[in-house]
């Protein structure tokens, strides 16, 4: 990388990448909310999909701006890759942004994902334990 004249400050580069999953780490408790109050495939209510849908859209691109704030202030902060010319914080946070919108997709999408399974192999235990519990009772009568 010197030979090809890339410079960089490893451990400034080390803690901004550590760093930027901050805004990640504060909003999946919020993503969770979301995913709870507004599920996205419902079988009781379909009419409400597009209303869950938009919002979860919008949070996800609420989220990724941020996301694409914070990083481009700690590139602009700590200069980790030694650019002798950096570009200017508007660009460098719409750069971060456009960059950066499928992976916050993604990771939205893994909340959610991780998120139902949980609740869904939580509600198939409390099933099972009703079931046991019922046949006992049967059996006992």
């Amino acid at each position: 990388m010197r030979a090809e004249g890339m410079h960089h400050a490893w451990l400034s580069l080390f803690a901004t990448t550590l760093l930027a999953w901050l805004p990640w780490a504060l909003a999946t408790a919020p993503v969770l909310n979301l995913g709870h109050q507004f599920p996205l495939l419902t079988l009781k209510r379909p009419t409400r999909w597009l209303t869950s849908w938009l919002v979860h859209f919008t949070a996800c691109l609420a989220i990724g701006l941020i996301y694409a704030f914070w990083t481009a202030w700690l590139d602009a902060l700590f200069n980790p890759f030694a650019n002798p010319s950096p570009m200017p914080f508007h660009l460098l946070w719409l750069d971060k942004f456009y960059n950066g919108m499928l992976s916050s997709v993604l990771l939205y999408a893994t909340i959610l994902i991780v998120s139902y399974g949980l609740d869904s192999r939580a509600r198939l235990a409390e099933q099972q334990t009703e079931a046991a519990r019922l046949n006992e009772q049967l059996s006992k009568a």
